[in-house]
C-alpha cells in the first residue's frame, strides 16, 4: 500500500492508501478504494510558501488552518488525478485534523 492524493472531477481532494494494482485498474475504471482515507474540506491557502497549492499537498501534505476529515475507508469515483505522495505528506495527512 502506498499513499496517494487523488482528485475528482467534482473538485474534490482525497488523501489516502491503495496498492498499485488498485491504481492501475482506477484509471480504467474510474474509481479506486482508499484505506486511511482523509477528505480535504478545505486547505490553508493562505500559506501558498510552503504548500505551493493541491499538488503540494502531496508534497508537503496539509498544513495548519485546513480542514481535513477524520480516517475512514472510502470509495472515490469520477477519479481526475492520482498524485504519488512523499512519505513526509502522508505524515502530514495522518496527523492532521479539523482545523488544527
Amino acid at each position: 500500500m502506498k499513499p496517494y492524493l487523488v482528485l475528482d472531477s467534482h473538485q474534490g481532494i482525497y488523501f489516502g492508501h491503495a496498492t498499485a494494482k488498485a491504481v492501475t485498474e482506477a484509471m480504467a475504471s474510474g474509481s479506486i478504494k482508499l484505506t486511511q482515507a482523509r477528505h480535504c474540506f478545505y486547505y490553508n491557502i493562505a500559506n501558498h510558501g510552503e504548500n505551493k497549492g493541491v499538488y503540494g499537498l502531496a508534497v508537503v501534505g496539509p498544513d495548519t488552518g485546513s480542514k481535513i476529515g477524520p480516517p475512514c475507508t472510502m470509495r472515490v469515483r469520477d477519479i481526475s488525478k492520482i498524485v504519488d505522495c512523499t512519505p513526509e505528506a502522508a505524515t502530514a495527512w495522518e496527523g492532521a485534523s479539523w482545523g488544527g
